[in-house]
């Protein structure tokens, strides 16, 4: 009696032998894939190495002749760091692929050895042509594909090698570059005193609204041109942001539905020097007739420029308008608009990216919550990043360096400070209500911030953890505009109200000292000047008020009478029936403003509804 015959099946080793065969040509074909990028990698880092880039060279060459020239240096480290950030993306691939091969190699010994198994056969003593030492082996096939696969992978090895073994590291080529040109090092940040005596911010340096500059004009005439240096042409696209200036260029945005820009101008002519447009997603619906899409104004450290747009686009540019790196936030959630501005601590460009309406809550992670981000001004890469537990709101953030370095934020319902070299939070208060607008400002009594028509706080900067019932010095009602924010002369606090009511308060204590209706309806925040409050009204007339100290005994208990409706306002004083007619000077811009001025030596710039102004008498 025979022996019965093995099927097809069996002599192959069934359906799970075709498995597992599959498997390892799937895996050792995808091995494959991976070692050929990995190759091209090394090609390419071959060809586009740095160091042999012919633009690099050139450039190199012209610095050794020319090596005082600032521009062909910023231009050679500009291209130098284009370079490295495609040669290290490469590298990072490469990493990634080494890990792949391993994986892909992996599989494949795997599958290829459960192939072996499932194809040995038990011996059958009694079947004709049975060699137990064949049955038992791994057969012809299997040797051939381990053979392969070991080739395959030590191939991959011997490329990843290639690729890792490059001298080139980030800080190795850094130092290249500055000893190949003798070019210096990227410019520290500015000092204090650099940034006093420029407007670098949203109300100036500080965020205070208070000007180091004080010989500037009181009045204009647009009509005779009289103190009016220069007048630009229409700004291209429209904005609400303030002017910001540095040295000879002035800063402003613009934006529609479609096309976000930076415009830089010419300080001494208004000419149009520079667009850097950014480009973005189109920005969520909101409520644009109070901000529009361009509300937050830029920040300049003298050395870069960075803006921001209701569509959460930012981007860094060089004073040269080359754009150094754009990045997207993420469309914000904010009934309103986005109009938080930006403000720089050292080397970092910081977000307060608020976010979240009325159903916001502070407990459910799956709401909408806003970020604090600290951004590196060179490469706009993230250095550090908090969450908020706030809704939306659109005050711009101070920076303190008393007692420490801390960075100030106001949201409902808290008064937030941070530590802006890393973002960790130093202390809070919980204070505020609403939909939060006025940015908070230092005094030498505390922080005042503000809850929009309910409640103004001065909070003492200091402490730790939760500091609401420790370091309120006072609450005060009167006084508290919706959106605009106030300024301080350090014994003088001054809100002005939307409506034009405008009101000076004692530091101390929050005490209403006395007030003054403009008749006239203002969004753009006073800015202290010396001796003198300017304020820019919604219609475009600078008012220029000497705030006192008033006499209120010399004045009248009658209602007195205006000559001059123009120029002439009545000052009250709470508690009193006496009243005093103080004259101001006004000039008009002839269109709308919405933008707080700008304050240089000499000069004001005004950001109108359509063109910028330089007023001045230098």
């Amino acid at each position: 009696m025979t022996s019965p015959q093995p099927s097809h099946t069996e002599r192959r080793g069934g359906p799970w032998f075709a498995l597992a065969v599959g498997a390892a040509a799937v895996a050792g074909a995808f091995s494959l894939v991976v070692l050929g990028a990995l190759a091209w990698v090394y090609v390419r880092d071959t060809r586009d190495d740095p160091n042999s880039s012919p633009r690099r060279a050139a450039l190199k060459t012209h610095l050794t002749t020319r090596p005082s020239n600032a521009a062909l240096a910023r231009e050679f480290r500009q291209l130098d760091a284009e370079l490295r950030a495609r040669y290290f993306a490469r590298r990072q691939l490469a990493d990634v692929g080494v890990w792949l091969l391993l994986g892909g190699g992996v599989l494949t010994l795997a599958a290829a050895a459960a192939a072996v198994a499932i194809r040995r056969r038990p011996p059958h003593p009694g079947r004709p042509g049975h060699d137990p030492d064949v049955a038992l082996g791994p057969p012809a096939q299997a040797r051939w594909a381990v053979t392969l696969l070991g080739c395959a992978l030590a191939g991959g090895a011997f490329a990843a090698a290639l690729v890792s073994a490059s001298a080139l590291t980030p800080d190795a080529l850094a130092r290249e570059v500055l000893a190949e040109t003798g070019a210096a090092a990227p410019a520290p940040p500015p000092t204090d005193e650099e940034i006093a005596a420029q407007w670098p911010r949203f109300r100036g340096p500080g965020g205070a609204g208070v000007s180091a500059h004080t010989n500037v004009p009181e009045t204009f005439d647009l009509a005779t041109g009289r103190n009016v240096l220069w007048k630009s042409e229409r700004i291209p696209l429209p904005g609400k942001n303030s002017p910001v200036v540095w040295g000879d260029r002035v800063f402003v945005t613009g934006a529609t539905e479609d096309r976000q820009a930076v415009f830089c101008y010419n300080a001494d002519s208004g000419e149009l020097v520079w667009t850097g447009d950014v480009p973005g997603p189109p920005p969520p619906e909101f409520d644009d007739q109070g901000t529009g899409y361009a509300a937050s104004t830029v920040v300049t450290d003298g050395r870069c420029v960075a803006a921001i747009f209701a569509n959460g686009s930012v981007a860094g540019f060089d004073m040269a308008g080359r754009r150094l790196w754009l990045r997207n936030l993420g469309a914000p959630t904010n009934m309103y608009g986005y109009a938080t501005s930006l403000v720089m601590y050292k080397n970092l460009v910081i977000v307060q990216f608020d976010q979240g309406g009325e159903d916001f809550d502070p407990y459910d992670p799956t709401t909408h919550r806003g970020r604090l981000i600290g951004i590196d001004w060179a490469s706009g890469q993230t250095v550090w990043e908090e969450d908020r537990e706030v809704p939306e709101s659109w005050a711009t953030p101070l920076i303190l360096d008393k007692p420490a370095p801390m960075l100030v934020t106001c949201a409902n319902p808290l008064v937030i400070a941070y530590d802006p070299s890393d973002g960790s939070e130093i202390w809070r208060a919980e204070v505020l209500d609403g939909d939060v607008a006025s940015s908070p400002i230092p005094t030498p009594h505390g922080v005042i911030a503000l809850a929009p028509m309910y409640a103004m706080f001065c909070i003492r900067p200091g402490g730790h953890g939760d500091v609401t019932d420790t370091h309120v010095v006072w609450q005060g009602d009167v006084g508290v505009p919706e959106y605009t924010s106030p300024v301080s002369d350090g014994e003088r606090l001054f809100t002005l109200g939307e409506g034009g009511m405008l009101s000076c308060l004692d530091p101390d204590d929050g005490e209403l000292l006395w007030e003054a209706d403009l008749r006239a309806q203002f969004q753009a925040s006073p800015t202290w000047v010396g001796d003198r409050l300017y304020l820019l009204s919604g219609k475009g007339a600078m008012f220029v008020l000497h705030p006192g100290p008033f006499d209120f005994s010399a004045g009248t208990t009658e209602m007195p009478e205006l000559t001059d409706k123009k120029r002439q306002v009545i000052v009250t004083q709470p508690g009193s029936e006496r009243k005093i007619v103080v004259t101001l000077e006004r000039s008009e811009l002839g269109e709308k403003a919405y933008a707080s001025p700008a304050f240089l030596d000499g000069r004001i710039y005004l950001r109108g509804d359509e063109r910028l102004y330089c007023i001045g008498t230098k």
